[in-house]
């Protein structure tokens, strides 16, 4: 996205982890958040006059956060096994969202 025009600075918000294949030892799907911003780009001054120059995002440092975001996920499965009530009401949540998508199980 960085040879976008303008440039687009990408930041990783949330990584979540879940277990798919039974018995699986680490996840094997993950959720990611992302979040698109495009840069403010000084228009281009044909005589150089206003002499501003263009910051580009720097993308060996949107890499490292995303990496560190990601080795920091979120394990779903871990979590919802040892909070009944948040479970609870992910499960109440979900069926509510697909009845709304008229599906049945």
């Amino acid at each position: 996205m960085l040879q976008a025009r303008p440039p687009v600075s990408i930041d990783l918000v949330s990584a979540i982890g879940y277990r798919v294949r039974s018995g699986a030892e680490h996840e094997d799907l993950m959720s990611l958040a992302l979040r698109f911003e495009p840069t403010s780009q000084p228009l281009p001054d044909a005589l150089g006059l206003a002499g501003h120059s263009a910051t580009l995002p720097d993308e060996g440092a949107l890499s490292v956060r995303a990496l560190e975001r990601i080795a920091r996920r979120i394990d779903a499965d871990n979590l919802l096994a040892g909070d009944g009530d948040l479970n609870e009401r992910m499960i109440e949540t979900t069926e509510q969202l697909l009845k709304l998508a008229r599906v049945t199980t």
